[in-house]
């Protein structure tokens, strides 16, 4: 599929889903504000060096907040990202998907540090490589919610596997969204809540389409084995 036909199986399954979208799209955004305003603040304020020698102590009220955001964050930012495979596979949308990610807590958080860390440590290279393995593992967050009983590696090392030859593909698919991107900023940011389930939509369209690919490979590679097998069976 193109990226235009990303966007508009997108488009067609977010139809009848848009208002619960844009209700998970905003509270999404309130919760990750309400946890940003707040380092916003702190950062403001580390101008004075009296504050500065208290906020940056091992302080446990701003040591607990930097946890909270080292964990909440990541966590939900996978939940609302999966929440929208959901219509992809003819499902509603609800709001209380946003709190899948904490149900599978360790697998998930586990998953977005490494994936996180190895990011960065690539991008310590040079950028490019940074940017070439944040597409390898794009679909890591997919493949864990797909296999529950899959650890947070297995996921990525999979999701590389996936994306051989289509990283080109899902940057494709991003770059289409420019326009609307540039649309959004004359709205101020406000037109955040449509376009954001529209690209995590078409996002998991892209995933679903290679998930479905890849199963369909491992079962063509299964099965002349298969038929091996059940051949010297009956013989």
């Amino acid at each position: 599929m193109a990226a235009r036909e990303y966007r508009h199986a997108a488009l067609s399954s977010l139809s009848g889903n848009w208002g619960i979208g844009v209700l998970i799209t905003f509270s999404f955004l309130m919760i990750m504000g309400f946890l940003g305003y707040p380092m916003y603040l702190v950062s403001v304020l580390a101008d004075a060096p009296a504050f500065s020698m208290v906020v940056f102590s091992p302080i446990p009220p701003f040591g607990l907040f930097l946890a909270g955001m080292g964990i909440i964050v990541p966590v939900l930012s996978w939940s609302f990202t999966l929440e929208f495979l959901l219509p992809v596979r003819g499902r509603e949308l609800k709001l209380k998907a946003l709190t899948y990610g904490f149900h599978n807590f360790k697998r998930v958080w586990c998953l977005q540090m490494l994936i996180f860390v190895y990011e960065f440590l690539w991008s310590l290279l040079l950028i490019v490589p940074g940017i070439v393995k944040a597409y390898s593992y794009a679909m890591a967050p997919y493949i864990l919610a797909d296999n529950p009983g899959m650890g947070a590696n297995e996921a990525i090392t999979r999701s590389r596997k996936m994306m051989d030859g289509h990283k080109w593909r899902l940057f494709c698919l991003e770059i289409s969204f420019i326009g609307w991107a540039l649309l959004n900023a004359l709205t101020l940011g406000f037109g955040t809540l449509w376009l954001a389930p529209y690209q995590a939509t078409a996002f998991a369209h892209f995933y679903d389409e290679l998930s479905r690919a890849a199963s369909t490979d491992e079962a063509v590679s299964e099965g002349p084995s298969d038929a091996g097998a059940s051949d010297s069976e009956e013989g």
